[in-house]
């Protein structure tokens, strides 16, 4: 029986406690290598997935820092690339880190100075690890010192490791984050103790000291906490001024709060000083500006990692103000909405527990019946949450500007937690505390009425038994031997307890409740099959292409897991911007010579199950056209390519095809020449393939002439977004000084359509509804199938040096099936189009057509089949 919790626990003593906390981080550790064990990450065959997380750029980072490269990255978001050029720090060996925060990234340093090794798993795991461990440590400590009650504590860690999300501080990101916040708690709880002019200047170069490393190691949450402390002060100030004139009111504050702040100034002084040096600003200088755009119809939906800007027009805030209030706005109110969704979806029994607890705080702060004592913790229990809750509303005010329409942001504010654990543990003690009478009354009842019981667990095993029986197991206890199949570390517990039930239930009731909730813990653990989809999808199709990116040293643009080719090649590296023929931008528009392209799985990104970049740019389309029909890079040669299927059956993630390409520069004549304005284009021809930006499909030939299909694939995409591409299909290319008056476009369409021509509309950002007009060229109506010509003039005005686009909007999709002359006709229109099963005309009657190249049916929903583009020039 749990012990009576109506009176705190007395203060334990320090050696005791001591033992206490070491048998806490002993727990959690091993907890937490179960939990890394059960994500594969322990094991040296994929060892390598811990690569495939968040913290990897940032411990490649601290790599540089504790090789002696200083404060450097290898890896490059597309978006900052005009940023560094304009700092004239794009050409430099290593480039200057601007865009990620310090403070992991030297306390990672640190940590591979101390082990001596600068591997991933150190810098990942071993990193994460410890953090992950003194956080539960710290948060423990917490809970027992605002409740000064091991029961709280312990159910306060029990329901957070109850929950899957809290392993994802362990192995994808932020476990320093909840340390040091958790730590900033921890620190304010003892300056609302006692009365300011109590504090003392060990407790002030503490809380100083855990400000400013929070404030460098997330900038959004430190601010928050910080401002509240601020205004603090400034009430302070404000009362203490009519007693002690303003004058000694502001040596009084200055005394006390100001060493808080002198210290958190002290720590922040050398990245000042570091920023103010390299960038001639003072904080995190490039981080808000790559993550601007996201969410506006100027990031085209994609993560601004991979998002690639006009050089001539550069996106600030204000630019988003003045060119998009509307999705400005609208980023805001959509956020607040998806943020409480998602939060209140995933913590809502901790959010009730938390509520019951601050409720009960609120009535013990006011009510007279209750001691000072007992008043005063009351009140500081809900500084503690005011604190909290402030920094909260601040962050909601914030982040809409860095992220999309749509988003929650429930990782970037569950900083939260940890004051959310301390109230629910000590819910939870309250609860198991009111139910000892009931649990010694069931004792009483089993002894007196044994039969009883045992009937009603004979009933609820025969409900327990409905379903589908098992194979090989007794059929009187079919789901029952299922389960112990699954949980067969839960089974032979379950034995023990039923074998050995009395002396285990014997001693102290809190050493059995503490095993019985690690038991509980360990047997919940669900590994997180998300990520290690994520983990399979961005994973090479063969690890020989690693050979590949080692045997040179020059630029590498991958589409690929951030900070992977970083580790394994030591190479600069740009992620892949959003359309192919930006190898040659980067050149073009920067002088960046890219020396090796190379493209991972780029069908499995966009796979509309679990691609993570089917909602993303359209222009992604034309990497996975690349590696699927090995496409031709002007002045590249493929050295590299090897495909394979990979499955991860632990985690029920069915095989999948993968492909691994890399293209090498083996010509610098041919690269320059795709900055001349072409004559001609042979869309039709699989060799031209780089042109085509999104939209297409097969290629064939159609009573002799070699065509692209122009397909719905685009149009599917984008079925349930809001930002999305206008155009079903576009091409795009370079031009010089030389502009074309006219483009003619040999097509043949499958029936009667109308499509509307547009030149670069969409080409770095989506454009307003209202300035579509302006890229208008043409309209065409194809009043007959077959094949004809388009004639498309020109206008001076919409064209421009560099990359250009034309692309076209079709009226209608024909379900066609492209047949090979082998296949009879009744064979070919026996075939459905199936691509998308929820269109309207999904039974409708197909058109067959015959063209040589596929030996199969091919089935789609084409809009025309495309030959050449043809440029014509005013001589």
């Amino acid at each position: 029986m749990v012990r009576p919790m109506t009176e705190p626990s007395s203060p334990v003593p320090r050696f005791r406690g001591v033992i206490e906390l070491a048998v806490v981080a002993l727990v959690v550790l091993g907890l937490s290598l179960y939990a890394l064990w059960r994500m594969d990450y322990l094991s040296a065959d994929t060892a390598h997935h811990v690569r495939m997380t968040d913290s990897t750029r940032t411990a490649y980072v601290a790599k540089n820092i504790a090789e002696g490269r200083g404060y450097t990255t290898n890896e490059l978001p597309a978006f900052l690339l005009e940023f560094y050029d304009h700092a004239g720090k794009l050409d430099d060996a290593r480039w200057v880190n601007a865009d990620r925060f310090p403070f992991t990234a030297y306390a990672v340093a640190a940590l591979y100075t101390v082990t001596g090794s600068t591997s991933p798993e150190v810098g990942i795991l071993g990193y994460n690890l410890i953090c992950f461990v003194g956080f539960f440590v710290l948060l423990y400590w917490l809970v027992r010192t605002v409740w000064n009650d091991r029961w709280s504590a312990v159910f306060a860690l029990a329901i957070a490791l109850l929950h899957p999300l809290t392993y994802v501080y362990l192995y994808l990101k932020d476990a320093d984050m909840m340390l040091l916040t958790t730590g900033v708690l921890a620190a304010f709880w003892g300056y609302f103790a006692r009365p300011p002019a109590e504090l003392s200047w060990k407790r002030a170069l503490g809380l100083g000291t855990l400000l400013g490393w929070l404030y460098l190691a997330r900038p959004n949450i430190g601010s928050a906490f910080i401002l509240y402390l601020g205004l603090i002060m400034l009430r302070r100030l404000w009362i203490a001024r009519r007693e002690l004139g303003l004058v000694r009111a502001v040596g009084s504050v200055a005394r006390r709060e100001g060493l808080i702040v002198a210290t958190l100034l002290l720590w922040c002084l050398p990245f000042v000083i570091h920023s103010l040096s390299e960038w001639g600003q003072p904080f995190f200088s490039a981080n808000a500006i790559y993550q601007r755009p996201l969410g506006t119809r100027y990031s085209m939906g994609t993560d601004t990692w991979w998002k690639y800007s006009d050089p001539s027009f550069g996106i600030t805030l204000q630019t988003l103000i003045d060119g998009a209030p509307g999705e400005l706005r609208a980023k805001f109110t959509t956020s607040w909405v998806a943020t409480l969704k998602t939060t209140i979806g995933t913590w809502g029994m901790e959010f009730l527990l938390t509520a019951g607890v601050l409720a009960a705080m609120a009535h013990r702060a006011s009510d007279p019946a209750v001691g000072d004592g007992e008043r005063r913790h009351a009140a500081q229990v809900r500084r503690l949450a005011a604190l909290t809750g402030f920094a909260v509303l601040v962050n909601l005010a914030v982040l809409p500007l860095y992220g999309s329409h749509h988003y929650g942001y429930r990782h970037y504010l569950s900083f939260f937690l940890p004051l959310v654990w301390l109230c629910a543990g000590r819910a939870i003690a309250w609860v198991v505390q009111r139910l000892g009478p009931i649990w010694g009354k069931a004792k009483t009842s089993l002894r007196e009425r044994p039969g009883a019981w045992l009937a009603a667990v004979v009933v609820g095993l025969l409900l327990w038994n409905f379903g589908p029986p098992a194979q090989d197991a007794n059929q009187m206890f079919v789901a029952v031997a299922r389960a112990m199949a699954r949980h067969w570390l839960v089974a032979p517990i379950l034995l023990a307890l039923l074998i050995w039930h009395r002396p285990l239930l014997r001693g102290r009731a809190f050493p059995r409740a503490v095993v019985g909730l690690i038991i509980l813990v360990i047997a919940r653990y669900v590994p997180n099959l998300e990520l290690k989809r994520l983990n399979l999808n961005w994973f090479p199709a063969d690890t020989r292409v690693w050979d590949t990116l080692r045997e040179r040293k020059g630029l590498v643009m991958s589409f690929a897991m951030q900070g992977e080719v970083n580790w394994v090649s030591d190479r600069r590296n740009v992620p892949a911007p959003e359309n192919v023929l930006h190898t040659y931008s980067l050149l073009f528009d920067h002088g960046l010579e890219v020396e090796d392209v190379y493209v991972e799985s780029a069908d499995v990104m966009l796979d509309p199950w679990d691609g993570v970049f089917w909602y993303a740019a359209p222009g992604f389309e034309s990497y996975a056209r690349m590696q699927r029909y090995h496409g031709r890079l002007p002045g590249y040669q493929e050295v590299f390519y090897a495909a394979s299927m990979k499955g991860y059956p632990k985690y029920k993630i069915k095989p999948r095809s993968k492909a691994s390409t890399v293209w090498r520069l083996v010509d610098r004549d041919a690269v320059r020449a795709m900055a001349r304005s072409p004559e001609r284009i042979e869309l039709g021809d699989v060799a031209d393939v780089v042109y085509t930006t999104h939209g297409w499909g097969d290629y064939v030939t159609i009573e002799g002439r070699p065509a692209v299909a122009a397909t719905d694939i685009t149009n599917r995409r984008y079925q349930r977004v809001r930002d999305k591409p206008f155009e079903d299909t576009s091409v795009s290319f370079f031009l010089d000084d030389r502009r074309p008056t006219s483009v003619d476009l040999d097509v043949y369409v499958p029936r009667p359509t109308t499509l509307e021509f547009y030149w670069d509309l969409d080409l770095y950002a989506y454009d307003r509804p209202q300035d579509r007009a302006a890229h208008a060229v043409a309209t065409y109506a194809a009043t007959d199938p077959g094949w004809q010509t388009i004639h498309i003039v020109v206008p001076p005005s919409v064209t421009r040096r560099g990359l250009n686009k034309l692309g076209f909007r079709a009226q209608t999709f024909q379900p066609v099936v492209v047949c090979p002359p082998i296949y009879g006709e009744a064979a070919c229109a026996a075939v459905r189009v199936v691509t998308d099963p929820m269109h309207p005309d999904f039974n409708a009657p197909v058109r067959v057509l015959r063209a040589e190249g596929p030996t199969v049916p091919l089935p789609m929903r084409a809009s025309l089949f495309a030959s050449t583009l043809r440029f014509n020039y005013d001589r």
